[in-house]
């Protein structure tokens, strides 16, 4: 049967989203306040929807397939040239670090009763599977994202059922706007799918109207199930909840459950970790001009590699990511759409007015800067 493009290109972009950042949230929520948090989401989210738009008007205008490095090319000067790779390469590989960390635990926690193993073996048997998967690549894999998301909808469907009963609703309170942008960073993350668009536009055959509401729904989606996420394991947890929100539920809910818990957790971090792959591998490759093996090489081994130095809190790292590289990412796009949008009349995704883009850039400086300045400040 002939698969539906619009579906295969909506797994394989709300499928990147859906990642890590989904069991760092509850534990943000606590710290901030489940409101603030939903809050944060709507205001965030918003933006992220509008970069994504503005991203989506200049591969439009942009002839040739390329990844974000080599739209920045196209348009811009060398030294943005050098910021976006910079930018995409502490994005894709501080990303793929966070995936091998929470992976390995999920794995170590699912194998427990059958092959003890601790998280860093658990972190290698995942980087073996995901790195051949990688090196293989090619167009069936979107029809597992398309899969994969499906499947991850059905286990966190059966899940909420068992765990919904255990919900305390006072576990979900709090307002403090002055702690808005402290989740910026992994807020930004866990909405991040712009490494996927290119490829999502492909499967699309360059439709403006279908990109646009793809990204719209592909970012909506993923909000939605952060928030039923976070009320899940946060009502339950409440003040036990832990860094990777899933096993700080077993206390509560039971050892079996938790096994398709440890399933949900490992699906979800494995299909973004292989994207995450495939993207830093093609960038290498197309906007480099790295072979292909070397390409394989150091998307799979480079993120391995960093963890091995230490890194042990995967929040620390989403953080850094999401107001780094990603942030980073953001005002280049608005410096981008801002290029090919001077003169044009008609626009095939959106029209930003100028003052729109001026207050995307200074909210997204300001959330950089004080991202940066609250991790300094905890690591004193």
């Amino acid at each position: 049967m002939r698969p539906n493009h619009f579906l295969v290109a909506l797994g394989i972009f709300s499928n990147t989203i859906i990642g890590v950042g989904l069991f760092g949230l509850p534990l943000l929520a606590l710290n901030v306040g489940f409101w603030t948090i939903v809050l944060g989401f709507g205001v965030l989210g918003l933006v992220v929807i509008l970069l994504h738009l503005c991203f989506a008007e200049v591969m439009i205008n942009t002839p040739g397939s390329h990844r974000f490095p080599g739209y920045v090319k196209s348009h811009l000067s060398n030294r943005y040239v050098y910021l976006a790779y910079f930018s995409t390469g502490v994005g894709l590989v501080g990303g793929m670090i966070a995936y091998l960390l929470i992976g390995g635990r999920f794995l170590s926690a699912f194998l427990s009763y059958r092959m003890p193993i601790n998280s860093i073996q658990g972190s290698f048997l995942f980087l073996i599977f995901g790195a051949a998967l990688i090196y293989v690549g090619g167009r069936a894999l979107a029809r597992v994202e398309l899969g994969a998301l499906a499947i991850f909808g059905i286990i966190l469907g059966w899940f909420s059922v068992k765990a919904w009963p255990l919900i305390e609703v006072v576990n979900l309170s709090g307002l403090s706007l002055n702690k808005f942008f402290i989740p910026f960073g992994v807020i930004i993350f866990s909405l991040w799918g712009m490494s996927s668009l290119p490829e999502a536009r492909e499967r699309l055959n360059g439709s403006p109207d279908k990109l646009r509401k793809l990204i719209i729904i592909g970012v909506l989606l993923p909000i939605a199930i952060y928030i039923a996420f976070i009320i899940l394991t946060l009502g339950v947890s409440g003040g036990s909840v832990t860094e990777d929100a899933l096993i700080g539920l077993k206390p509560f809910i039971g050892p079996r459950i938790m096994q398709f818990g440890f399933l949900l957790g490992l699906l979800t971090t494995f299909t973004s970790y292989i994207m995450f792959g495939l993207t830093l591998k093609k960038v290498l490759i197309r906007d480099i001009g790295i072979n292909h093996f070397l390409s394989w090489i150091i998307s799979v081994f480079l993120p391995i590699g960093i963890m091995l130095l230490g890194v042990s809190s995967f929040l620390v790292i989403l953080g850094l990511v999401g107001a780094i590289g990603l942030g980073i990412d953001g005002l280049l796009i608005l410096k981008l759409y801002k290029k090919v949008s001077n003169g044009k009349k008609v626009f095939e995704i959106i029209y930003v007015p100028k003052l729109i883009l001026t207050t995307l850039g200074l909210f997204l400086l300001a959330g950089i800067i004080i991202e940066l300045s609250n991790i300094i400040l905890r690591n004193i």
